[in-house]
């Protein structure tokens, strides 16, 4: 499975998305890396058929002001917690289906 995922009309530059087995749905927690807007969920066979809830994390480096000087913090998250923590973004992936594409537009 593949796709692209955009934040706010622009594509997600650095990210992680995971595809979470629910709904009696059996294996593994699949997902990848976003990079410039794109993923690929091919490692350990990509997602299992069935259905799974999408967690998706976008990064950037934190402004000045949200950040202790004295922490070392390279990156923050910044989507809201409806599309990682709280996810109600589902995806079914049906049987005997070919490789994916699937793409995912967000928006506050």
């Amino acid at each position: 499975m593949a796709g692209n995922v955009t934040y706010q009309g622009r594509p997600v530059e650095d990210g992680r998305i995971r595809f979470i087995p629910i709904e009696g749905t059996r294996g593994p927690v699949s997902g990848g890396l976003i990079r410039d807007g794109s993923y690929s969920a091919g490692h350990k066979g990509g997602v299992p058929v069935g259905v799974h809830r999408v967690h998706i994390e976008a990064y950037r480096r934190p402004k000045p002001d949200e950040v202790d000087p004295l922490e070392a913090t390279a990156k923050v998250q910044y989507l809201p917690r409806k599309y990682n923590a709280d996810s109600e973004l589902r995806l079914r992936v049906p049987s005997g289906s070919k490789p994916i594409a699937e793409d995912f537009t967000l928006s506050d």
